[in-house]
């Protein structure tokens, strides 16, 4: 698989993310998690700065809506819905 082929994660939600989901995904050849975002912004900042992910954000969809995802992860219960 190509560069071209590698898939870019984004991640809602920090804890179960930081413990579970961020280290096996770390572990995918061609997998790449781009953005975390948390409700609480300096746990998903702190949890950016330990496994280098390059963007941040305090609500989900900016981020969902901004960059070329190819899977987005939520560890949330529900996303509010765009009106």
């Amino acid at each position: 698989m190509t560069s071209n082929n590698q898939i870019r994660i984004g991640i809602i939600g920090a804890g179960f993310a930081r413990t579970t989901q961020i280290p096996g995904f770390r572990n995918c050849k061609d997998a790449r998690i781009v953005a975390i975002a948390s409700a609480h912004r300096e746990r998903a900042e702190e949890v950016a700065r330990e496994f280098t992910i390059d963007h941040v954000e305090d609500d989900g969809r900016p981020s969902v809506l901004r960059e070329n995802f190819n899977l987005v992860i939520t560890g949330r219960p529900s996303l509010p819905t765009a009106r």
